[in-house]
């Protein structure tokens, strides 16, 4: 899955900020439970107020998902 991670965020470079982590590390267990996340991978898309504006669980988002949450 990195790799395909790792392309999305290259595709999406100056336009969003990724932020990855280790649901089995203590941070990323604290975040899981914070914000419910219940399958692993899941991506969590906020606006530039920090409000969650969508979720997509089990998958690697599409870049075109993501330009059209941000346009």
């Amino acid at each position: 899955m990195k790799p395909i991670v790792d392309r999305l965020e290259n595709q999406l470079k100056g336009e969003v900020v990724f932020v990855s982590l280790d649901a089995t590390s203590k941070y990323g267990k604290k975040t899981y439970h914070k914000y419910k996340t219940n399958q692993v991978p899941t991506f969590i898309v906020f606006d530039s107020q920090f409000k969650e504006v969508m979720r997509f669980r089990g998958r690697v988002p599409k870049p075109q998902e993501i330009f059209d949450l941000i346009k």
